[in-house]
């Protein structure tokens, strides 16, 4: 069994042997990120603690959506002022 704390890496060399049909392996672990393997789709939630503990520097908290993995800012893409 081997324990990791958040951003920890770790590298454990094991040698795998062929197992019988019966045999399963079970990954368990807390408040982890879902990962969906039915869609290609790419979101993400900006929480209120995240905009009352995040330095805006002056920035709308409606700025924070372009952080998120995947966006892409139009604000200016039918303006002609590009």
């Amino acid at each position: 069994m081997f324990v990791l704390d958040v951003a920890q890496k770790i590298r454990v060399d094991v040698q795998l042997t062929v197992g019988v049909v019966t045999e399963e392996v079970v990954v368990t672990g807390e408040s982890i990120a879902q990962v969906s393997t039915e869609s290609s789709e790419i979101s993400s939630t900006v929480t209120g603690r995240q905009i009352a503990e995040l330095e805006l520097n002056g920035r709308n908290f409606t700025q924070l959506v372009n952080l998120s993995p995947g966006v892409v800012s139009q604000q200016f893409a039918n303006t002609g002022t590009g």
